[in-house]
């Protein structure tokens, strides 16, 4: 992968809040290229990566929590 290609790669993954993806890319890359692994199955793999990634946890709490500050953020707003 050049070197372009490899920074464009970085930059979206980050942009697009994908850390396990951009954590584990490279290895995951190198494995699928020595196990001739069908775009499918690379694909599958990295996306499994990211689900599995303790950031998923408890992500219905962190909603929540999002949604609390949101509404506490905006009531402050309005209220002025």
């Amino acid at each position: 992968m050049s070197d372009t290609t490899t920074t464009r790669l970085e930059e979206l993954l980050k942009e697009l809040h994908l850390p396990a993806i951009r954590a584990h890319y490279p290895e995951v890359t190198r494995t699928a290229i020595a196990e001739s692994l069908s775009y499918e199955a690379y694909l599958s793999e990295l996306l499994s990566i990211e689900h599995e990634d303790p950031v998923w946890s408890g992500s219905d709490d962190r909603v929540k929590a999002g949604i609390e500050i949101a509404q506490t953020t905006l009531t402050s707003l309005l209220v002025r």
